[in-house]
């Protein structure tokens, strides 16, 4: 410690703020003050105080007393209590009390009388604001402390000077007085608010105490005569005080007893609700007979401006049914309140309000009541009002205007609140008649026809009891437990259950499983859609076992696997009609689907009785061979449509390819509801879609060359251009071909249907045609994309049409891109040679053809990467003489090869003005950025680019920053007339170059930038017009996300529909909390999008 400075220590007494030298211990090194020097400072000194507590003197080891001095307290103002001696022989000895104010406010603490005993009594009252009476001994007699505050000042009836012996002065008397009053108001203030309170006690203390301070009054100033006037006073505000404490005390009472009584008027109100709701969940029949539930309630509906204009005095009110749900709905582990609630609908308006009142009102009113106040009764739960599921502000005052609205219509006053007369009307309301509630639905602007009002399901209680209860207390209550013994069976047979979607797909071993599988789908029930496989040979008895499972658990959608019932059936006795069961479930009212796959012999085991009227019946597939050309085919197809009248969709398979176009003739000649035909022969598939038994597209799926001989092959392929020519003469109003074609010569398919087609033009048949798609497929797998597309385009000649080529890299398909090209070259509309499907030798004949003929090109995708620099001429001088053409697409790659960077250079510099869309694949090396920046260095090189593809990979050799590139990107997306671009815009723009396009696609695929240079790019981003935005595989991550939506929201209504995020930093922290707000936030901007990479984000 530094010994060296002077470091006073600081005191205080009343407003005077005097410091004393410290001193500091050799010893110990601690600084002090001598108590002599504050002595000679303060005189007649009694204590110093910190905070209000004493300091004490220092002590040495032993803990003695060391010279009297206390410790120094740096940067604290100590405060001195002092004596001061006034002789006053006549005043006796006095007691202080500080008086502090209830909020704890600073101000200065005044003196009040005290007790004249030396031992205090001091009733405390802290509730008015009244502290202790402090009884500090006095240094001699009539003498007081006081201390060194402030706003302290000293106490005392006098300062000096005479007195009588007898009493004080009257120069004293009056502040004495006033102070007195003062005191006395204020206590009894504190024992008014005490009564009003109802604190008994605590007034009664105050009483007490007020008593016990004017009886000392009286007896210590009986001489003074102003003081005497003054107990006078008191005395009377005395009396009148006990007066009101007993007027208050019988007001009370009053009150109290008016509590009790009207609480007994609820109760009994909510007894007689009880009893009426009673009857009502408890009558004696049961509604089996009629789907309509019983709980319901009325409120008034919104009117609409038009309602109002119309009937304007019309009342208008919907009726919103309830969910019964309660004890009877409560299984063991649900988490599902349990108490009656709207259904989830939206209710019934009223057709006749006036008669549904006049006939309903009274048990509408005992249900109002009941959601009002709340009941339960009978396993059933209602809570109040306040507590109704789904009851807002509003909801809740409509209730109230609905009771008032029946109370006025049955003549009942709402102003009375006698509990006695609500009462009585509550006993005379009636319950529901059986009659009544059958009518109910007349009276109700039904909508939802075909299902049950109110989305409500019918449960039976252990009891016997019907409830109507909503879809959650339905499930809850059967499909709890059920479904657990379902999923245990279903997993135990091998088999697959998604019961979210309502889904079984399950094998079957033994009739023994079968049982079980059938008792357990049942009783879960909500299955509707079963997959099922038989796996030993049925008899008919098994076959109505799972018909009438299916029936009773309503399955909806139902396929049977038969590829078990290959042998003899055991059952003799019904080997003629062993399937009859399976037919006779289309007509049990609940199925809509039926597939019956893998099945033998079908037909042959079905008897004539089996096709009974199935009206509900939608789709049906019988994979089950059968000879067209039999005996017994015309009478099965009459069967099967006569039975089926509202069949939408119907799959046949047949044993014979050369059929299909009898069969199909043979269907059609009926006039059904058909919509889809399909018509299957080992892979050969023909799916027909018809209008009023009129052909209007057709897909023809052909068999792959891997399944015939080559022999075999070309018999087969002459059979279907055989029957494409006789499709097309009996259907002339078929429009649309597609042929998923797997041969090497779709030439000769071109050629029949356009000399078909024409032969019907020049005849009175006429035709619809108008588009064939030739669509190459995949070992069967499914069709690639559309090979060749041919487009006729009149009525005139043979070869009024234009072809689309989307060019497949395929050996053995490609040579027939080349007879297309020799054969109908000129009339080609549109070319898509992208993944490097195209050579110089297709080039160099494109390019003859189209010198010799008018090019039709209007559309062309063009891969560079598989041409060489003198293809590219070619293609260049195809390009220049297409006058028309409106979309070209190049696609540059391998750009980090120089000879692939100069012929993108050279093709794209020559049209850069005719290019919608661009795509640049590389990595992202600054050799390749360069080369970007220096060869396009503006937007206005692609004025009509309207997609845009960046794929850049990432490189760790790349980290560094390129803000020359950044600038390029922010100048290729941003708006027309708003380039943002690192070099001076007017230089690289001549004075003839027109404005640009605004993008409708962007992809920015695997680039890597840094924060700032994201919010550049975003920034300057048109999305005017942009509809996707492909950011696979970047860097971007939440920052740039708040960034995207902050420059959305400053769009009015952006068209973007799609946001690619997959791969991106931002789906791999799709775990952030808040990253569901921020997708809301990102939706509400772009209302139309769809996010892909961030699909399990739940949006609330």
């Amino acid at each position: 410690m530094d010994t060296s400075k002077e470091l006073p220590q600081a005191f205080r007494t009343k407003s005077e703020i005097t410091t004393i030298p410290s001193q500091v211990d050799t010893k110990t090194g601690q600084r002090f003050v001598l108590w002599r020097d504050i002595q000679q400072k303060f005189g007649n000194l009694q204590a110093v105080l910190n905070n209000g507590q004493a300091v004490v003197f220092l002590r040495d080891d032993n803990l003695e007393e060391t010279h009297k001095r206390i410790a120094y307290h740096p940067d604290i103002v100590l405060e001195v209590v002092v004596a001061n001696v006034a002789r006053e022989p006549d005043v006796p000895k006095k007691r202080l009390s500080q008086k502090s104010t209830a909020t704890g406010s600073n101000r200065s603490p005044r003196s009040s009388r005290g007790s004249f005993n030396d031992k205090p009594k001091g009733r405390v009252v802290d509730a008015i604001s009244r502290s202790k009476s402090s009884n500090i001994p006095p240094t001699s007699w009539g003498s007081h402390t006081e201390t060194g505050f402030p706003s302290q000042h000293k106490m005392g009836f006098g300062n000096g000077g005479s007195s009588s012996t007898g009493g004080m002065t009257s120069s004293h008397s009056e502040p004495i007085a006033s102070k007195i009053q003062s005191t006395y108001r204020q206590q009894y203030g504190s024992f008014v608010e005490a009564i009003k309170e109802g604190r008994e006690e605590l007034a009664t203390t105050i009483r007490d105490d007020m008593n016990e301070h004017l009886v000392k009054t009286r007896t210590e100033l009986g001489k003074d005569a102003p003081l005497q006037d003054l107990v006078v006073r008191m005395l009377h505000m005395q009396e009148d005080t006990q007066h009101q404490l007993l007027e208050m005390r019988q007001q009370m009472e009053a009150n109290q007893r008016q509590m009790i009584h009207m609480q007994q008027q609820a109760f009994d109100r909510l007894a007689v609700i009880q009893s009426c709701v009673q009857a009502i969940v408890t009558q004696t029949y049961e509604l089996h007979e009629y789907p309509i539930p019983r709980l319901f309630i009325v409120l008034p509906k919104t009117i609409r401006r038009r309602d109002r204009f119309l009937k304007p005095f019309a009342e208008h009110f919907r009726l919103y049914f309830l969910c019964e749900c309660g004890a009877h709905t409560v299984p063991g582990s649900s988490r599902t309140q349990h108490e009656i609630h709207l259904a989830k609908h939206e209710g019934y308006d009223l057709d006749k309000p006036n008669e549904f009142f006049e006939k309903y009102g009274s048990y509408v009113l005992t249900l109002m009541y009941m959601i009002k106040y709340g009941i339960k009764v009978a396993g059933l739960s209602v809570p109040p009002m306040a507590n109704f599921d789904g009851f807002g502000t509003s909801q809740k005052r409509l209730v109230d205007e609905s009771i008032n609205f029946l109370q006025e219509l049955k003549g009942t006053s709402t102003n009375s609140t006698g509990g006695d007369g609500e009462a009585t009307r509550l006993y005379e309301l009636e319950v529901m008649k059986r009659a009544d509630l059958r009518q109910l639905e007349s009276h109700l602007k039904v909508k939802d026809e075909h299902r049950v009002l109110g989305n409500l399901y019918r449960i039976v209680t252990p009891e016997g009891h019907v409830k109507w209860v909503c879809i959650d207390h339905y499930r809850t209550k059967y499909r709890e437990s059920a479904s657990r013994r379902l999923r245990e069976i279903v997993e135990v047979n091998g088999g697959d259950f998604k019961e979210n979607l309502g889904e079984i797909w399950i094998e079957l071993n033994s009739n023994t499983f079968a049982k079980q599988f059938y008792r357990a789908l049942v009783d879960a029930r909500g299955v509707p859609t079963l997959s099922i496989s038989l796996q030993w040979e049925v008899t008919m008895d098994d076959l109505r076992k799972l018909a009438d499972a299916a029936t009773k658990a309503n399955i909806v959608d139902l396929t049977i696997n038969g590829k078990a019932f290959l042998g003899r059936t055991p059952d003799i006795l019904h080997r003629n009609d062993r399937f009859d069961p399976i037919m006779e479930l289309r007509a049990n009212g609940c199925l809509r689907t039926l597939r019956l796959v893998m099945f033998k012999d079908l037909f042959r085991r079905i008897g004539s009785n089996a096709f009974i009227s199935a009206p509900k019946l939608r789709v049906l597939k019988i994979d089950s061979p059968f000879d067209a050309e039999a005996a017994t085919w015309q009478s099965n197809v009459k069967n099967i449509l006569r039975s089926n009248p509202q069949l939408r969709d119907l799959g046949l398979r047949i044993q014979r390819q050369r059929s299909l176009v009898n069969v199909m003739r043979d269907i059609l000649r009926t006039p059904r509801s058909l919509e889809n035909l399909d018509l299957y022969y080992g892979h050969y598939c023909t799916t027909a879609r018809v209008i009023d038994g009129q052909v209007q597209t057709i897909q023809l799926f052909l068999p792959s060359t891997e399944d015939h001989a080559p022999k075999n092959q070309t018999l087969n392929e002459e059979l279907i251009l055989n029957q494409v020519h006789e499709i097309l003469q009996l259907s002339p109003t078929l429009s649309v071909i597609r042929i998923g074609y797997p041969t090497a010569k779709p030439n000769d398919m071109i050629q029949i249907i356009a000399s078909t087609r024409y032969s019907l033009v020049i005849t009175d048949t006429g035709t619809a045609l108008h588009t064939v798609e030739l669509v190459y497929l995949q070992n069967r797998k499914g069709a690639r994309p559309v090979g060749i597309t041919v487009d006729f385009t009149g009525s005139e000649g043979r070869h009024d049409f234009s072809i689309d080529v989307n060019m497949v890299p395929q050996v053995g398909f490609v040579n027939s891109y080349y007879d297309i090209l020799y054969d109908y070259g000129w009339p080609i509309k549109a070319l898509d040679a992208g993944n490097g499907t195209i050579d110089d030798e297709f080039a160099q004949q494109i390019d003859k053809i189209m010198e010799r003929k008018d090019p039709k090109l209007r559309s062309l995708i063009l891969d560079t990467r598989s041409l060489s620099k003198k293809g590219l001429e070619h293609m260049e001088r195809v390009i220049s003489r297409s006058e028309s053409l409106d979309r070209f697409i190049v696609d540059c790659q391998f750009l980090n090869i120089e000879s692939e960077r100069e012929k993108a250079s050279w093709l794209l510099s020559r049209h850069s003005n005719k290019l919608t869309g661009l795509s640049f694949q590389e990595d992202g090396s600054d050799q390749v950025k360069s080369w970007l920046v220096e060869t396009f260095p503006t937007r206005q090189v692609f004025p009509k680019l309207t997609d845009l593809h960046l794929v850049l990979p990432y490189n760790s050799e790349y980290e560094n920053s390129n803000p020359a590139y950044v600038s390029w990107l922010s100048n290729m997306v941003s708006a027309p007339c708003s380039p943002q671009m690192l070099f001076d815009v007017l230089e690289c723009m001549s004075s003839t170059s027109k404005t640009w396009l605004s993008l409708k696609g962007l992809s920015i695929q695997l680039n890597t930038l840094k924060q700032e240079e994201w919010e550049t790019v975003i920034q300057a981003i048109d999305f005017s017009m942009l509809e996707a935005l492909d950011l696979t595989g970047t860097n971007f991550d939440v920052v740039q996300f708040d960034c995207l939506i902050n420059r959305l929201g400053n769009e009015v209504a952006p068209p973007l529909r799609f946001l690619d995020l997959s791969l991106s930093l931002l789906s791999k922290n799709a775990h952030f909390a808040e990253l569901p707000a921020k997708v809301k936030a990102f939706k509400e901007c772009a209302p139309r999008v769809t996010i892909k990479g961030l699909e399990n984000i739940e949006v609330v």
